[in-house]
């Protein structure tokens, strides 16, 4: 209900906006001064409705904007809540101390499908500075990391004990090199993760009418973290994590 309600107000941003240059050009062209059909008659009424039309169309397309920023604000607090129930479910044998290691994020695809950028994430630890991914649906080496092969194959995609890499980090390293590869990313892309993983699973996530919508990534600092069981409860989640988006 909730993604349908955007919709709405999306559509209502997008009639107002759409409606004034219609307006404009209309005032433009004039209306005869005797009209003889009913569209003259009609173009009379516009042109002379100019003021208040505009007036209404602009508060339409102002309202649908404001209203899409309630409802995902909205939207995304019940889907934080529901990332925070899947934490607590995936990790709930982990020690709370050490919760800390493993994380849930949610990425949303952008900017006509190339990048998929950190939507929302679980709990209160690393909100800050998420790394973004490239994505590409013509060229696979195109897709950053285990997020964008996820996104690219349209299934999920596990990786575990990868390599543990020194602190600074440095491009050259061979050790560096070695985790960047088995995470699927450039050296240098790698290097400016604030968390080097050494655990991750990435899924696609589609919207409540079945299309792609973004990836969901739970990584964690221990080398062998997810197995089967662990898999079926995160596409699980997935699954019903559509019918919110």
């Amino acid at each position: 209900m909730g993604s349908r309600r955007l919709l709405v107000a999306k559509w209502a941003e997008w009639i107002g906006l759409g409606v004034l240059p219609i307006l404009t050009a209309i005032r433009s062209v004039g209306a005869a001064a005797n009209p003889s059909n009913l569209l003259e008659m009609l173009y009379r009424d516009v042109v002379g409705a100019y003021v208040p039309l505009v007036a209404i169309f602009s508060l339409l397309a102002l309202a649908g904007k404001a209203a899409q920023a309630l409802l995902s604000a909205e939207s995304k607090t019940r889907v934080r809540a529901a990332l925070d129930a899947l934490e607590e479910a995936c990790f709930n044998a982990v020690a709370r101390g050490d919760r800390y290691y493993n994380r849930v994020t949610l990425f949303k695809a952008v900017r006509l499908g190339t990048k998929l950028k950190p939507y929302c994430r679980a709990g209160d630890r690393y909100q800050r500075g998420i790394s973004s991914f490239g994505i590409n649906n013509n060229d696979e080496g195109r897709n950053e990391g285990m997020a964008g092969q996820a996104w690219f194959r349209n299934a999920t995609v596990i990786v575990n004990d990868l390599p543990t890499c020194p602190n600074p980090w440095s491009d050259n390293d061979p050790a560096c090199q070695a985790y960047a590869d088995r995470g699927l990313l450039t050296p240098q892309k790698a290097g400016r993760l604030n968390v080097k993983s050494r655990s991750i699973l990435a899924t696609p996530v589609r919207n409540f009418k079945g299309g792609q919508w973004g990836v969901l990534v739970l990584d964690s600092r221990l080398p062998d973290t997810f197995g089967p069981e662990r898999e079926a409860l995160v596409t699980s989640f997935a699954t019903a994590l559509s019918k919110m988006l």
